[in-house]
């Protein structure tokens, strides 16, 4: 698609550059298609350099076209960067991807944002699979839905057993593979099982003589590599290159021919672009074994045959990149205390009914005012507009104030009318507040009403008329009756209505 895309674009005149994430990524794109390509941290560095322009690759003219390939791997700050820039520059911008994929490292998620509210393209048929029940079974497994597993379990591609079981079928497909010059792409999700599984091939390929056992160097990881050796480098260095010009990329796969004294290593690609010599510094910090990888590893290949590696730490964007990598075979090997498939089908179906995936703050703010626009929308009675109080904070008070608070609202329209008052009554807009607040309690007291706090949902009970006639007076009521009448002052009015 990308390839007839870019060739349309040049046949009008217009340029077309491309970016990925990582290195590997844009160099499988720029192998496949043929367009120019590189990292986005690269062309974010160069656009924001003080202290020379960008170089003359990453100046595009205006109406040039930037294809952005595996989107959702971006992070969110990544990708606003991505788009100021084109838009200060006048580029088409085309974001290329699967939001149902992995996402990056950092906060992301914003593809399926995109992919929600934007103009968006989808491709009707899939092309990478050679069985046609498989590409359907690979929609299935994107959505989560278990019924996907019907189609696997058929074929055969479910394989339950032990952890010693799987690292032993690994190895001897891998083997196998390798033999007949197809790769196979072993996934795990944990870098502890990528170095077992990673290991584990490493003996068998020892056990077999298809090593050479007398002379190992040491690399990254606490592991050995010899003549023979698949190995992988996990650094970008453009000051390495290969005889054809190849520069050293974060996870490409190399060959060890040589090994040295001072612990270099001499590697040739596998992908037949040239070899290196890779200093001993190098070999020692950046060099892994390179069997096997993990989803993100894997996420922008496509190979013959691969092998994911399931256990309940996979997730379900990860079992869905692990089980879409190969075009002819893709095995799911589930660990499991038994050989029965379906308790390897109850651990594939419990990783696919959660989707743990970064949600951007923008998705929320939408998920919520749908929400709240279905619950006004929604038919239903007068307490159902009460908020939850376990939710909504509600502040209550003590005195003669009303309480404001929805509860109480409804607490005073669902109780009957209240009988006329009895005793002393005060005028208060001019009594202290302390006075005023026990003459409020005292005129409750009287009346027969309990004390506590208002906004409370319980009824307020009245008192019997025995209850009445025996209630004692307060402390401070009984102090005045001692002391006699109490005196008017200037601006107080006291009226009497009772003993």
């Amino acid at each position: 698609m990308l390839t007839a895309a870019a060739a349309d674009l040049h046949h009008r005149g217009r340029q077309v550059f491309d970016a990925a994430p990582t290195a590997k990524a844009a160099r499988t794109l720029e192998r496949d298609t043929g367009i120019r390509s590189d990292t986005v941290a690269k062309l974010l560095h160069e656009w924001q350099r003080t202290d020379r322009p960008p170089l003359p690759e990453f100046q595009l003219p205006t109406g040039a076209t930037l294809i952005v390939d595996e989107a959702g791997m971006l992070s969110t700050p990544a990708l606003h960067q991505i788009v100021n820039l084109a838009a200060d520059n006048g580029w088409r911008l085309a974001l290329v991807g699967d939001h149902r994929q992995l996402q990056g490292v950092g906060r992301g998620g914003l593809l399926s944002e995109l992919c929600a509210n934007g103009r968006v393209e989808q491709l009707e048929r899939l092309h990478r699979f050679t069985h046609h029940w498989e590409a359907a079974a690979s929609l299935l497994l994107r959505c989560g839905d278990p019924s996907a597993f019907d189609a696997y379990e058929a074929h055969g591609r479910i394989i339950p057993g032990t952890i010693d079981d799987h690292l032993a079928r690994m190895a001897d497909t891998w083997i196998a593979g390798h033999e007949e010059g197809c790769p196979v792409a072993l996934v795990a999700s944990t870098n502890d099982y990528i170095d077992t599984i990673n290991r584990a091939v490493q003996q068998a390929r020892l056990d077999a003589g298809h090593l050479d056992a007398d002379v190992a160097t040491r690399i990254a990881g606490g592991d050995c590599a010899h003549a023979g050796e698949v190995v992988a480098t996990r650094r970008n260095d453009r000051h390495l290159t290969t005889t054809t010009g190849e520069a050293v990329r974060n996870r490409d796969l190399w060959t060890v021919i040589a090994t040295h004294i001072d612990g270099s290593l001499t590697v040739s690609h596998c992908g037949g672009h040239g070899y290196v010599t890779l200093p001993a510094d190098y070999v020692r910090a950046q060099l892994r074994l390179g069997y096997a990888a993990t989803e993100h590893g894997w996420q922008s290949d496509t190979v013959d045959a691969a092998i994911a590696l399931t256990s309940p730490a996979t997730t379900r964007r990860g079992l869905y990149v692990a089980a879409t990598r190969a075009s002819d075979e893709n095995v799911i090997c589930v660990i499991t205390d038994s050989h029965d498939v379906a308790e390897a089908r109850d651990v594939l179906e419990g990783i696919v009914a959660i989707d743990r995936a970064d949600i951007p703050a923008v998705t929320q703010r939408h998920t919520l005012a749908q929400q709240t626009r279905h619950q006004q929308a929604a038919p239903g009675d007068r307490l159902s507009a009460v908020p939850d109080p376990a939710v909504v904070p509600v502040t209550l008070r003590r005195g003669p104030r009303r309480s404001r608070t929805a509860g109480a609202a409804r607490g005073r329209a669902l109780r009957p009318p209240a009988p006329a008052r009895s005793g002393r009554r005060i005028r208060q807009s001019r009594v202290p507040h302390r006075r005023a607040r026990h003459g409020a309690r005292s005129r409750r007291t009287l009346d027969g009403r309990a004390t506590g706090r208002q906004g409370s949902m319980e009824p307020r009970r009245r008192a019997t008329p025995t209850r009445r006639l025996t209630a004692p007076f307060p402390p401070h009521r009984q102090a005045q009756r001692r002391r006699g009448p109490m005196a008017a002052r200037p601006g107080r009015q006291v009226r009497r209505t009772g003993p």
